[in-house]
């Protein structure tokens, strides 16, 4: 399965230009959150990924939120994911989006939410193979099946000033019984 994955492209032409081209061999498409520029014009941006329909898995991050992106995508297949799950050729994607734990204050209104929100949202999930967060929260432990311990996988993917370019497809499988790790960071 060929995946794209991709995060903060802020309304950048050259980005979605970028990634149209991409995602023409991809399986799967995964797109992380911050679509839109401080909660603006994300529905005229996600209109030209319409087309990638049910190849395509998202979540927001801290400039939409989960509620706007929905609707910016609806009727297109594009499938948003905030604390909940789909299955994909076998393999379980879980997803959450904003920003965890909340920015400092900003001149604009973040989409973010405490590590307790976070927890809460995360909780019935029992097992993944694939987490896409824009910025994972701290308290995640999915210990069922691929998961070991949140805070080894947020040390081993988080720079030290994780505010800025953030991206996470964090994919955990379990190869012999030992998970196997490997995360992207933009």
């Amino acid at each position: 399965m060929k995946i794209l994955a991709f995060s903060d492209p802020h309304l950048s032409q050259k980005a979605a230009n970028t990634l149209l081209t991409a995602a023409k061999d991809a399986d799967l498409i995964l797109g992380v959150g911050d679509f839109a520029q401080r909660r603006g014009g994300l529905t005229e941006y996600v209109t030209q990924f319409a087309d990638w329909g049910a190849r395509a898995i998202f979540t927001s991050g801290n400039n939409e939120s989960d509620a706007e992106l929905r609707d910016a995508v609806s009727g297109t297949g594009i499938q948003v994911l905030h604390g909940e799950c789909v299955e994909v050729d076998g393999v379980i994607i879980a997803g959450i989006g904003a920003a965890v734990p909340p920015l400092p204050p900003l001149p604009w209104q973040s989409y973010d939410l405490t590590e307790a929100e976070a927890a809460d949202l995360l909780a019935p999930i029992t097992h993944a193979d694939i987490l896409i967060s824009h910025s994972p929260p701290k308290v995640l432990q999915i210990t069922t099946r691929t998961w070991e311990h949140w805070d080894q996988l947020r040390s081993a993917t988080r720079p030290s000033d994780w505010h800025h370019s953030i991206f996470y497809v964090v994919m955990c499988m379990t190869l012999g019984g030992k998970p196997a790790i490997s995360a992207k960071h933009r």
